[in-house]
């Protein structure tokens, strides 16, 4: 009978620890053009503050779960894949949360990547 609720316990145990890391994955998504790394890049926050011409060469999403990483962290995450995808900026232009309130809330970071055109 012992042996019953340990192993009832640990399937349990193991099911939480599943459930809850679910929540801590990062999750970045990518759509676009990837061209050469870049070692830095500009941040905008609007495209109204861009005053060189540009394209977009694609878009990021970051899926996370509130409480799961701080926001700057999700950014800094994001900068990162920028500079993999060879971007010369990376314009953030949407911060939405969704949910119940619960543990697991869906935060949505959007990005834009963009790339300096020349004359």
């Amino acid at each position: 009978m012992k042996t019953a609720h340990r192993n009832l316990l640990n399937t349990f145990l193991a099911i939480m620890a599943i459930s809850l890391s679910s929540c801590s994955i990062p999750r970045v998504h990518y759509v676009g053009d990837t061209f050469s790394p870049r070692d830095q890049i500009d941040t905008f926050y609007d495209k109204a503050d861009i005053e060189t011409e540009y394209k977009t060469i694609g878009h990021l999403v970051s899926i996370e779960f509130r409480g799961s990483l701080m926001l700057q962290n999700i950014q800094d995450e994001m900068t990162q894949e920028a500079k993999q995808r060879g971007a010369d900026a990376i314009v953030f232009d949407a911060f939405e949360i969704s949910g119940d309130q619960g543990a697991c809330d869906d935060l949505r970071l959007k990005a834009q990547l963009i790339r300096y055109t020349l004359d």
